[in-house]
């Protein structure tokens, strides 16, 4: 039984529609990414790939996104769905930080606890003062599972 599995070092791109400008308002955000080299206590797990589809209130100063799902798609084939309380976020400079806990409800290391935390980037944060906005973010994500 797996007992514990982390990964430090992925990408993702997270897409805003409308884009982020100094207004708060409703937005549909999208996130793709993908992990490698995996760190896990099974050495089949090496890689997955994931992508997930939010709302919530957002601007360039502060996010605040209610609970999503979203699906890991390992490797192997195998796959960890896990449900993601309300993200909570905080935007510094062109950085914007985000912290999401939640627990797996399918697949692999069902019911572990997963914290996920991410650090984006915005490459034209003149853009929230554009009536566009800020429409993309790149950046690194920390993802852990851990049962007991």
């Amino acid at each position: 039984m797996i007992k514990n599995f982390s990964h430090a070092l992925s990408t993702q791109t997270i897409s805003y529609s409308p884009g982020l400008t100094l207004t708060s308002r409703q937005t549909t955000f999208t996130a793709t990414g993908s992990f490698s080299p995996c760190v896990s206590s099974d050495p089949t797990l090496k890689a997955a790939t994931f992508r997930f589809t939010g709302q919530g209130q957002y601007s360039c100063l502060l996010n605040s996104a209610g609970p999503s799902t979203v699906t890991y798609n390992w490797n192997d084939g195998r796959f960890s769905t896990v449900s993601l309380d309300a993200t909570v976020s905080n935007r510094v400079g062109s950085e914007t930080i985000y912290t999401s806990t939640g627990l797996v409800t399918a697949g692999e290391f069902l019911n572990a606890r997963v914290v996920l935390q991410a650090v984006s980037v915005s490459p034209q944060p003149d853009k929230c003062l554009t009536s566009e906005g800020v429409t993309d973010l790149d950046g690194a994500l920390t993802l852990t599972f851990t049962r007991q």
